[in-house]
């Protein structure tokens, strides 16, 4: 087991999609998640998060594309990650939006190598998110 296995059978058990996102993301581009969400006994305290998301590098673009396909129905959730389309931007730029725009503090965010698609200087300028976050 990888810690990108464990992290995806944490979000799992969770309730998230194992392709990332939202929890109210129910998708599935290509079904290949293990089962050890099925072993674990994930525990939780009295704080419980107001916000939530699963964000999974190597699935990012699929979260994307279920982004844009609800918007095209009609959803804001373009406006969540800077109200412009994920695709419309560059790889780190779409990583860099999740960062900025959607993650809003007060909350339970899984992340599965978020560096991946990141210069160096966008690297620590989601350290930096992440240290407003916490505070």
């Amino acid at each position: 087991m990888g810690k990108s296995t464990l992290l995806e059978a944490i979000a799992v058990g969770l309730g998230f999609n194992s392709e990332g996102g939202m929890k109210n993301f129910n998708f599935s581009s290509y079904d290949s998640h293990s089962d050890l969400d099925q072993y674990l006994r994930l525990v939780r305290g009295p704080y419980k998060p107001k916000d939530h998301f699963f964000f999974r590098a190597e699935t990012f673009y699929n979260v994307a594309t279920k982004i844009e396909e609800m918007a095209l129905g009609g959803a804001k959730v373009v406006d969540a990650f800077g109200g412009k389309s994920l695709h419309e931007q560059s790889h780190g730029e779409s990583f860099f939006a999740a960062f900025n725009e959607r993650f809003r503090g007060d909350g339970l965010y899984i992340l599965d190598e978020p560096e991946a698609a990141l210069s160096p200087l966008r690297q620590m300028a989601v350290l930096a998110r992440i240290h407003e976050l916490v505070k």
